[in-house]
């Protein structure tokens, strides 16, 4: 017997679907087939960003939660705040030996670097900061675990970095 076959999803369709997803799905999903793949990899899910002034915090902006920021190399000056679930993944650069080495630099523009309100995996950059005026600062800064108006956070805070480098005058700072 000849086997029927049902039309296919359009790809909006398809990235629509998996906006609804979180992160493990939409990867499993995403083995499916080809076209499945490239849904997958639309804009909203993963995108490439170069250094310009807040380009990290537009592109976290445009991303679906758990979506994935690939950092061109380069010096990125600005203090990113993460509200959502999002994965930021610094390009390694090889050396003239052929060794790969962090060429991602995140410089904040106050006495953080990073403002960590959600899910955060962070790898291959090298995060520092400046000597605040008041002479705190931390590099990265957990706030009070609660949204406006004393509502706990939609998401877990968590973070991971992976091959990393944190530099600066200041910490950790988790209230």
């Amino acid at each position: 017997t000849k086997m029927s076959s049902l039309p296919e999803f359009p790809l909006e369709v398809l990235v629509h679907i998996m906006r609804h997803m979180e992160f493990p799905e939409r990867h499993r999903t995403a083995e499916v087939c080809s076209r499945w793949r490239t849904a997958s990899k639309d804009r909203c899910f993963c995108m490439r960003v170069e250094p310009h002034p807040q380009a990290i915090n537009r592109a976290i902006s445009g991303l679906v939660a758990g979506g994935t920021i690939i950092l061109s190399p380069g010096y990125y000056q600005e203090t990113i705040v993460v509200s959502k679930p999002v994965r930021l993944i610094g390009e390694l650069h090889e050396t003239v030996r052929g060794e790969a080495r962090r060429a991602v630099v995140i410089e904040g523009h106050s006495s953080t670097a990073v403002v960590c309100m959600a899910q955060f995996q962070l790898e291959g950059v090298v995060l520092r900061t400046r000597r605040a005026a008041t002479g705190r600062s931390s590099v990265i800064t957990f706030p009070p675990n609660q949204e406006p108006g004393g509502v706990p956070p939609s998401h877990p805070v968590h973070l991971c970095l992976k091959n990393c480098e944190v530099t600066g005058t200041g910490g950790l700072h988790i209230p």
